[in-house]
């Protein structure tokens, strides 16, 4: 039953936040891996996985990361928001999720 859905979905691959306990990713067929959070002073969570997913698919699908730095670039975004408050004044601007990026790679 694994090898036609390894012939098919060979790449398949998902990531999910954890909070303070950083990401995890799960690669089908290959294992799963964690990426740490950055430890900042929390000030509103509003908006945090909504910045993370969105941070974790463009590095994925528009920089071509891979998962490992796509997760250390969306929790670095993440992290950015929650030391802000509210939800859409809080998401980190292009400037800074290009530094992010350029730290990551």
């Amino acid at each position: 039953m694994i090898e036609p859905q390894r012939r098919f979905f060979p790449r398949c691959s998902c990531g999910a936040p954890l909070g303070p306990a950083g990401g995890l990713s799960r690669r089908a067929f290959i294992g799963q891996a964690v990426a740490a959070a950055r430890s900042v002073a929390v000030v509103d969570t509003t908006g945090a996985g909504d910045t993370y997913a969105g941070v974790l698919a463009a590095g994925l699908f528009v920089r071509g990361l891979a998962m490992d730095s796509a997760m250390k670039a969306a929790a670095a975004a993440a992290a950015l928001t929650i030391g802000r408050r509210g939800a859409w004044a809080a998401f980190p601007s292009a400037a800074e999720i290009e530094a992010i990026f350029a730290s990551v790679v």
